[in-house]
């Protein structure tokens, strides 16, 4: 099941994909890196909880090698119901060839531009995530 908030909100995908993952459904939230100080906070606060839950976040600083990497470090990360942080190279650049091609964004009150850096007080794991 995929659920996208039609609004804005501070800790939006984080707060729908916890729900789920207390309800025993593994669940992916995802988001741009750094992550927004309300969503760093809600990780941090569930810091040793056994939960099926990952926060993607989508970055221009992560490394995946191949693709298929991407899909072992999800599985590996939501079967061993540690919720963590990985960082997952996307080229946010093109976001304005789509903007070119459809226009505008409308939903959620359109793009934002810059956000604050905000790392969350765990450390880093490998493969470029955090746990």
């Amino acid at each position: 099941r995929v659920v996208v908030p039609a609004r804005r909100e501070p800790a939006a995908a984080f707060g729908r994909a916890l729900a789920a993952a207390r309800a025993g459904r593994p669940a992916i939230a995802v988001t741009t890196a750094p992550l927004d100080e309300a969503t760093a906070s809600a990780f941090d606060a569930i810091a040793g909880e056994q939960l099926p839950l990952l926060i993607e976040a989508w970055t221009d600083e992560g490394h995946l090698a191949h693709a298929d990497d991407h899909r072992a470090q999800l599985a590996a990360a939501l079967t061993a119901r540690t919720p963590r942080v990985l960082d997952v190279p996307v080229c946010l650049d093109d976001t304005g060839l789509l903007l070119a091609a459809a226009g505008a964004v409308v939903a959620w009150g359109g793009l934002e531009t810059t956000n604050a850096p905000r790392s969350t007080s765990s450390g880093r794991t490998a493969g470029g995530g955090r746990e």
